[in-house]
């Protein structure tokens, strides 16, 4: 008698033992299971961007602003009536009108050496320029 009542002491002990490793089996089951289920259902879209409208206004503004300044620029300019005076006719024209009117006299080698220069600097960076807009593409 004394054998069985050992083994059966034994027997409820490892019992107890396998309940609870049953018990932890089952949770780690679970984890496992929904961790799954987290990844195989994400959709994969990222949230929605945080749109200020305030900095989106402000750049709208601000490309208006330059398309208006181009629109100027190829829309007026001016004409230089060289001389052999010292002194040469300066003409503002617009294209949208066509009208042309007479602005003043101005110093004839001042003017073609200040056009000269601006010449000069739109030769030396046309080609960085180039090169920069083709990074912006």
């Amino acid at each position: 008698m004394k054998i069985l009542g050992r083994i059966k002491q034994v027997i409820r002990e490892r019992a107890t033992f396998l309940q609870h490793d049953g018990v932890q089996l089952a949770a780690a089951t679970t984890f496992v299971g929904a961790a799954l289920f987290g990844i195989y259902n994400y959709t994969g879209q990222p949230p929605a961007p945080y749109i200020d409208e305030a900095a989106v206004a402000a750049r709208f503004a601000e490309s208006q602003r330059e398309a208006a300044l181009v629109r100027q620029a190829r829309r007026a300019g001016t004409i230089l009536f060289v001389s052999a005076d010292k002194f040469c006719e300066e003409h503002h024209f617009d294209n949208a009108t066509g009208h042309t009117v007479a602005i003043d006299y101005v110093d004839c080698e001042e003017r073609l050496s200040r056009n000269a220069d601006i010449k000069k600097e739109e030769a030396k960076t046309a080609g960085l320029k180039g090169m920069l807009a083709g990074f912006k593409k």
